[in-house]
Formats: structure tokens, C-alpha cells, sequence
């Protein structure tokens, strides 16, 4: 058997029949001759006994009176009355015999009948008015058997410990209420903490005990298990404050969280009696803290999207990203949060939260807060740094574009059952269809990315489609109903006079020497670009320089300049290798 009697241990009496019931001295007298009788157990000493083996017999003595539990006037007879009395002979001595145990608050404890020492035709049992008596032996009489549950004196005036918590190191106060958010994927060390009053500060003596439980997968809580036995607490002091300095382990990984429960007492020895002070407890929470990696950062129209990872498998993952910093710029405009199912997926920050659009290949950084179902957000915040690229989704579409006129290309993918968007720095806009051609304008050498999405919107393909061919070498007018584009030859480079001259008036006064110049906020440039025509030999091309007279268009130079004009005047002269062409402009008010 695993629990035997011991002596010089404190029990309660507890009938077998009823295990809330217990032997006691009636109203907790300290009087010799008062009767011994059964009451549902409370705390107080009266319920208290202390075992002892004499080697003739066992004492069975009060803890409150310290008075010996007796047979009245030492008379063996059927129903006789016990009590309480200071001293005694044959009539205090006591056979417990152990027969098996009985699991009372998941403590075991032993089973046991108590007979007379000097004659086992006598058994402790209780009568119908509730008062402990002596009997004559029945096996199947549960009121004649009892288990003895181990406990402690009591002492009312030591007072309880108050202020309970636990942290992660002795000396620490981080997590000091009752629900410990504790961060890590292993089992725990904890260190439970508390304080005691100022008086008891230099001679308190600490016993303390503890249980855990587990919450399941499907988010129900295991049973408790059994409690510690209290054991002499060895702790760290700072004044009134006191750590447990071998700490608590506690495992979660089998769970989705774990709960501990911790109670600590204060104790002081008195001629070889251990009393304990009012019991303290507070439970503690245990929650598995995901490790979520970021594995991958994609732009595409709708947005942002991270690829997450998490080693908590056992319910969803909660993320929070408070920041998005590239070049040293934040991209996020508020907070967004994200849930992962499952221990892989993808997190997608809206476009409307973005305050711009990183460039492909940027490198970002992420900070963020984790959480699981059980635990919303832990306070610990995090940092990753992945490297931005474009999405480049599974829509097989090749770019392929046509020069429209002097100020557009365009691409046709009428073929194609996708929608397209082009990104110009941080400008993102649907490109312009006419039946699957999409248009791209001027200026050509800005480099574009062009996105298209499936008809369900939900994958993405990225092109880059920078377009620089004759963004340096070409003169490009454009106006409603034609177009003239202007180049270099070998002999003949690609020039324009640009002449630019201030609205002014002169006055001749008599009264001074020189003239007298006012000004006009308007201003009047002058442009004359000279270079050959595009397919100069085309008798449509030639046709547009006389056309391009009298019209207004809109100039692209080949420095990159865009910006509205009027053509006043163009030169034509055709040679055998060449058409050269010089067209005079005014610039006009956007």
C-alpha cells in the first residue's frame, strides 16, 4: 500500500461511510470528559489528531486540547461513550489496523479500523445521535471504518500570505497578477512569488503545493491532476517578498494552453507540533506563443500579400502589424490584423492601407504581435525583414507593344480573359481598353510594371515593360486625327532652337536718359525643332507636315519634356536620302 499509518503524523478521522464526515471534539472544548463526536469537517484543530505508536498501542491525541481520545471510565462495554481526557492507561491505547486505502480531495490515504488495545471485541464507531462510541466488530459496517487524511495543525493567528503571482525569474516582477501570459513553445519554469506580513518576515517557514491541467485541441480542459504533497518551500527573499527558487516546471505543448493552480502557507513549530496559517492560492496561465516567419512579401493590385508560417498546429494564429517601413519610409496608414487556419497561408494588407508601393525588390520591415485562439495578442513584438517582389501569379501573359503614334503604345491582349493594370512609380492605374488594347501613353522611357488578373481576380502576373526605344532621339507631336515624329541622321543631328522671351512694353520719358521696360507675368517660348522625318518617304508622313500647320498638339521633347503647343510654321526639303524638317512652335498654357 502506498499510504501507510505514520507516527507523529496528523489526520483527520474520516468515516468511511461519509468522507465529509469526521471525528471531533464537540464544540472545540479543551475539558476533560467532553465528548467525542462525528460533524462534517471544517479547518479547526477540534477534527485534528496526532497518531502515535507507544509500542504497547496507539495514542490518538486532539491537536486543539492536546487531551487523548478515551473510553469513558475505561468501561468496554457496546455503546459506551469516548471522550477527551489528559491522561489514561488501557482505556487510551488503540489497535489501528490498515486495510487498503481511500482516495479523499486526490489524496490517498489509509483505510483503516481502530479497536480497543486490550481487546479487539471493541470498535470505533458512532451511534445515532452522533456520538463516538465503541461496538462490537462488524466487517461490513462502514461507520466502523475510517480513513485517516493527512493534514496540519492549524493556527489562526499566522496570517496567510497575500499578493501571489509568478514570473520568469527570481527577483522579477513582470507577470505579477494571477493570469501569467508566459512566451515560449517548450514547458515553462516559473517562479511563483508572494509576501508575507512584516512580523512574520524573519521567522516565517513556507510549505507550498501545486496541480496543473490541460486544455485539449478541441479546447476542453483535462482533469486536474493530483495535488503536490506540501513540501518546505526554499525561497529567495527581498524584505516581505519571496520567490520559490526551484520554480514550477508546467507543460504546454500538449495542449493548446495549460493552467496551474499554486497555494503557499506559513508554519511555526510548536513543541514538535507543525501549525500552519490560512492556505493563499492563485492560478496561473500557460499559453503556447506561436513562432510565425514571414516567407515571402508580394505586391500585386489588390495589395500587399505576406506569406506566414506558424508551429502552432493546434488552432488558428492571430497577427498584428503595427509597422511596414521600406527606405526608411512607413508604407502603413493604420494597423491590420490577420488569422491563419492552419500552420501555413498568406496574410493580405489592403491597398487602401498603403500609403505607397514599394518598388520590386524592396527590402521591407515587418513589425508584428502573435496570437493564438486561446491568447489574442502577447506583448512581445517582433521584427522580419523580407525582400518585396512583385507577384508573378500563374496568368501566362506575354507583352508584346506597337507604337500607336508619337504619345502611346499599345498592347493588344483581346486574346486574353485578364484585366491589366500599369504601375508607374507609386501611381497605379487600370490601363484604358478599346475591345482587349490596352494603352500605354507617353513618356516611353519611365519604367512600367504591367499587372494582369484572371477572370476570378485571384492570381496575378507581373511584367516589367520599361519602354526607352526612341525616347532619346525622337521630336514627337501629336493632335487630334495625326502625328509627326521627328529623328536624327548621321549628318543631320537632332536639334532644337528654343528661344524664350518675356512680355514687355518700352517707354521713352523725357525726364531720363534711358528708356524705361515693364513686364508681363506672361511669358513666350519658342521652339523649332529640326531633325528628318520618320519613314520620311511615306507620302503620308509628308502629308502630316503640311496638316501639322495651324493645329494645336501636344510636344514631347527628347529630353522628356511633355506639355501643349501650337504649330505656327513647318520647312520642308527632301533629299535622295532624306526629308529634313524644321517646325516652328509657341508653347501654350496648360
Amino acid at each position: 500500500m502506498s499510504a501507510s499509518v505514520t507516527s507523529g503524523q496528523i489526520y483527520e478521522l474520516r468515516s468511511i461511510a461519509n468522507t465529509s464526515i469526521g471525528l471531533a471534539v464537540s464544540s472545540a472544548s479543551t475539558t476533560d470528559g467532553e465528548n467525542i463526536i462525528r460533524y462534517t469537517v471544517n479547518d479547526g484543530n477540534e477534527f485534528k489528531w496526532t497518531v502515535e505508536n507507544t509500542g504497547s498501542g496507539w495514542h490518538i491525541t486532539n491537536v486543539n486540547s492536546s487531551k487523548l481520545m478515551v473510553v469513558y471510565n475505561a468501561n468496554f462495554a457496546n455503546g459506551e461513550r469516548l471522550v477527551q481526557f489528559s491522561g489514561g492507561s488501557a482505556n487510551a491505547l488503540w489497535n489501528i489496523v490498515q486495510d487498503g486505502t481511500k482516495t479523499i480531495n486526490d489524496t490517498e490515504c489509509p483505510k483503516v479500523r481502530i479497536y480497543a488495545a486490550n481487546s479487539t471485541e471493541w470498535a470505533v464507531t458512532y451511534n445515532s445521535n452522533g456520538n463516538a462510541v465503541i461496538a462490537t466488530p462488524s466487517a461490513s459496517d462502514t461507520l466502523q471504518q475510517w480513513a485517516l487524511y493527512p493534514t496540519w495543525a492549524a493556527d489562526t493567528s499566522i496570517p496567510a500570505p497575500y499578493s501571489l503571482g509568478a514570473s520568469f525569474a527570481v527577483g522579477s516582477y513582470e507577470n505579477g497578477g494571477n493570469v501569467q501570459d508566459a512566451a515560449a513553445t517548450v514547458d515553462y519554469t516559473v517562479y511563483p512569488f508572494w509576501t508575507c506580513a512584516p512580523a512574520r518576515a524573519d521567522i516565517a517557514q513556507f510549505q507550498y503545493r501545486y496541480r496543473t491541467r490541460t486544455m485539449a485541441a478541441n479546447s476542453t480542459w483535462g482533469a486536474w491532476g493530483d495535488w503536490s504533497s506540501w513540501g518546505a518551500a526554499n525561497v529567495t527573499r527581498d524584505g516581505q517578498r519571496f520567490w520559490l527558487t526551484s520554480g514550477l516546471s508546467v507543460e504546454v505543448t500538449s495542449g493548446k494552453q495549460a493552467q496551474a493552480q499554486f497555494e503557499v502557507r506559513d508554519t511555526s513549530a510548536v513543541n514538535g507540533t507543525t501549525y500552519v496559517g490560512a492556505t493563499a492560492q492563485c492560478s496561473v496561465m500557460f499559453y503556447q506563443r506561436p513562432v510565425v516567419n514571414i516567407t515571402s512579401a508580394t505586391w500585386s493590385p489588390d495589395g500587399l500579400r505576406l506569406g506566414l508560417t506558424s508551429n502552432y498546429s493546434k488552432g488558428s494564429t492571430n497577427v498584428s502589424i503595427s509597422s511596414i517601413v521600406a527606405n526608411e519610409k512607413e508604407l502603413l496608414s493604420d494597423t491590420v490584423t490577420g488569422q491563419l487556419l492552419t500552420t501555413s497561408g498568406a496574410m493580405l494588407i489592403n491597398q487602401s492601407v498603403l500609403k505607397s508601393i514599394p518598388a520590386d525588390g524592396t527590402e521591407i520591415t515587418v513589425t508584428f504581435k502573435v496570437g493564438t485562439d486561446q491568447m489574442m495578442l502577447f506583448p512581445d513584438t517582433f521584427t522580419q525583414t523580407p525582400g518585396i517582389a512583385y507577384d508573378g501569379g500563374s496568368v501566362p501573359v506575354s507583352l508584346t507593344f506597337q507604337e500607336a503614334d508619337g504619345l502611346a503604345l499599345t498592347c493588344d491582349l483581346s486574346a486574353y480573359d485578364a484585366r491589366l493594370w500599369v504601375l508607374v512609380g507609386n501611381e497605379l492605374t487600370e490601363m484604358q481598353t478599346d475591345e482587349g488594347v490596352f494603352t500605354i501613353y507617353y513618356p516611353f522611357g519611365t519604367p512600367y510594371t504591367v499587372f494582369a488578373s484572371g477572370s476570378d481576380g485571384t492570381e496575378w502576373f507581373a511584367a516589367s515593360a520599361t519602354r526607352t526605344e526612341n525616347a532619346s532621339k525622337v521630336h514627337a507631336l501629336n493632335w487630334d486625327g495625326g502625328f509627326l515624329l521627328i529623328e536624327h541622321n548621321t549628318d543631320s543631328p537632332l536639334t532644337v532652337d528654343d528661344s524664350i522671351e518675356a512680355v514687355h512694353n518700352v517707354y521713352d520719358l523725357n525726364s531720363r536718359p534711358y528708356q524705361t521696360v515693364t513686364y508681363s507675368p506672361i511669358r513666350h517660348q519658342s521652339l523649332s525643332p529640326n531633325g528628318v522625318l520618320i519613314d520620311e518617304f511615306s507620302t503620308s508622313t509628308r502629308d502630316a507636315v503640311a496638316e501639322a500647320v495651324g493645329k494645336h498638339a501636344t510636344y514631347r521633347s527628347p529630353a522628356g519634356d511633355l506639355f501643349p503647343v501650337a504649330i505656327i510654321s513647318a520647312t520642308r526639303k527632301t533629299t535622295s536620302y532624306w526629308c529634313e524638317i524644321q517646325v516652328s512652335l509657341i508653347r501654350e498654357s496648360e
